[in-house]
């Protein structure tokens, strides 16, 4: 009797240790997919040009949208990425100029791999010179 008191434990507890992983894996499968937005990229290159972006993505990171747009390129640094380049246009470190994020005209102060991104959200990517901005 005791053995299979023992037995039907054990099962339930396979049963809820299978459902849990099952409920977990669909849980983070949602999670990844994203819902979709649709975002607004202003380009400012500094020299009195600029270019307007409107991207729908279901990514939820700004960095991840405008890679995936092929809008930026860049790299990893000590203190997070960093943006080299947008639309092609390139900052130069010898000159001083670096890309800033703005959203709606407000200096963004986290780094782009941090920023969540919702629909409707407006971004600024203006090419500035000098680093004590």
């Amino acid at each position: 009797m005791k053995k299979i008191i023992i037995s039907i434990v054990v099962a339930l507890v396979i049963i809820a240790a299978t459902a849990t992983v099952l409920i977990t894996s669909i849980d983070s499968k949602k999670e990844t997919t994203g819902i979709e937005k649709t975002i607004s990229i202003l380009v400012d290159y500094g020299d009195g040009t600029s270019d307007e972006y409107t991207i729908n993505t279901t990514k939820d990171i700004l960095k991840d949208a405008l890679f995936e747009k092929n809008l930026i390129d860049g790299k990893e640094s000590q203190y997070g990425f960093y943006i080299t380049s947008v639309n092609s246009v390139k900052a130069d470190d010898k000159l001083q100029t670096w890309w800033k994020i703005t959203k709606k005209g407000e200096m963004v102060h986290t780094g782009i791999s941090s920023i969540k991104i919702t629909d409707g959200d407006v971004y600024e990517l203006t090419l500035t010179k000098g680093y004590n901005e």
